[in-house]
């Protein structure tokens, strides 16, 4: 329940790597991995078979790729984290692509419990 959850989160302060393959290096429990490979015209939509790993005592953490107009991007981070909570268990996430400012992208991650907003970077 929520008091495990909270124990979890208030105690649990170790670096999470999320491109590093290594389950131990990486400082990871369990890692998912699922591709797309379509196109996606701006303004349309595309879907990713994905049914993500559901437990909420424990943190999720995210990376997101992509190509725009040939460039890639990708989170800003290798930690990024956003919550997943049992009313998610029966839903796929939603990744929404923004340009804000010009070169700048930002991805919202959307669930049934609520949204996350990750920084998006070239590489």
């Amino acid at each position: 329940g929520w008091l495990a959850t909270g124990w979890n989160y208030a105690t649990e302060l170790r670096y999470v790597d999320t491109t590093i393959s290594d389950e131990s290096l990486g400082n990871w429990f369990s890692r998912e991995t699922s591709k797309g490979t379509q196109t996606i015209k701006a303004g349309d939509r595309g879907h990713i078979e994905c049914q993500p790993w559901f437990n909420e005592k424990y943190r999720h953490y995210w990376m997101f790729k992509c190509n725009i107009v040939g460039k890639r991007f990708k989170i800003n981070k290798n930690n990024a984290q956003c919550n997943l909570w049992d009313v998610d268990a029966s839903s796929a996430p939603s990744f929404v692509l923004h340009n804000v400012e010009g070169s700048t992208v930002r991805l919202t991650m959307v669930m049934k419990s609520g949204s996350d907003y990750f920084a998006m970077e070239e590489y």
